[in-house]
């Protein structure tokens, strides 16, 4: 029996940072088991931090099939 289960980094908060940029991403929301969209500030941020809903929904939402 083979068990596929989410990415550690999938059910961790995304992290703006404290840098000032403003990159459109989307992280995982645990709670709402979505993709939603947050802005990244460009530095120390986290894994749970996709350029397209495509890559978090490939990630962590398909990955549990």
């Amino acid at each position: 029996l083979v068990s596929c289960q989410r990415p550690d980094s999938c059910n961790t908060p995304p992290v703006t940072g404290p840098c000032r940029g403003y990159f459109p991403r989307y992280g995982f929301d645990s709670v709402s088991g979505q993709c939603k969209q947050f802005i990244y500030g460009g530095c120390n941020g986290n894994g749970n931090n996709f350029e397209t809903e495509e890559d978090c929904m490939d990630q962590c939402v398909n990955s549990q099939s």
